[in-house]
């Protein structure tokens, strides 16, 4: 199976989509763009539901986190929500986000988690560095969802992330999501602290959408 099928998911798996014309077009939130257009129901604080093509998603933000409307981005085939600490609650163990697909996955897990082992999609999981930057620690599954712990040694990441980084790949009402926990490089937490912080995230993403 060729990397090109994959390379959608690589991209969903991106820290967080270009900011422009794409952005979120909250004028017009009673309905899509077009069918296959990602667009916001409606959003709160603690609550996000994105029409992903037709499919309802409902992020919900686990307890302590919320989601500001500046951190929620739609593209054509994708919606990225980034999550924060509540007004007087306790930072999370890393930069946690979701990264939602408009449409129906290629793959199941199973072939995924073929093709993240290779280097290929060991380097997609990073922040664009090399085969000599990139380095996979564990993909497992746990909780329905496909974990993949990657550390990318490159220069290539935002400014606060550090080299850790953990995602999640779920299916949700027939929608791939991917949601992600970046290290911090100036307050690194405990591995252990932000794999339950991002099986919290999935936790809550699944419930809610159930």
């Amino acid at each position: 199976m060729g990397s090109g099928l994959f390379a959608p998911l690589l991209l969903l798996a991106a820290c967080a989509p270009p900011s422009g014309p794409g952005g979120t077009d909250f004028a017009r939130l009673s309905r899509p763009l077009t069918p296959g257009y990602v667009q916001i129901v409606s959003a709160a604080p603690r609550l996000v539901e994105v029409d992903a093509g037709g499919r309802v998603i409902r992020a919900r933000a686990p307890d302590g986190l919320c989601i500001p409307l500046d951190g929620v981005q739609t593209m054509r085939d994708s919606a990225f929500l980034l999550f924060s600490a509540c007004p007087g609650a306790p930072e999370a163990p890393g930069v946690p986000s979701l990264s939602i697909s408009g449409g129906p996955s290629p793959m199941d897990l199973a072939a995924l988690e073929r093709f993240l082992a290779t280097e290929a999609g060991t380097i997609g999981l990073g922040y664009g560095g090399g085969a000599e930057d990139v380095t996979l620690l564990s993909l497992e599954r746990e909780a329905g969802a496909l974990i993949a712990v990657a550390e990318d040694r490159s220069e290539f990441g935002p400014a606060f992330a550090g080299d850790l980084i953990l995602r999640a790949f779920v299916e949700v009402n027939g929608r791939l999501v991917v949601a992600t926990m970046l290290s911090r490089r100036e307050r690194p937490a405990e591995p252990s602290e932000m794999r339950a912080a991002l099986l919290g995230l999935v936790a809550a993403l699944t419930e809610a959408s159930a």
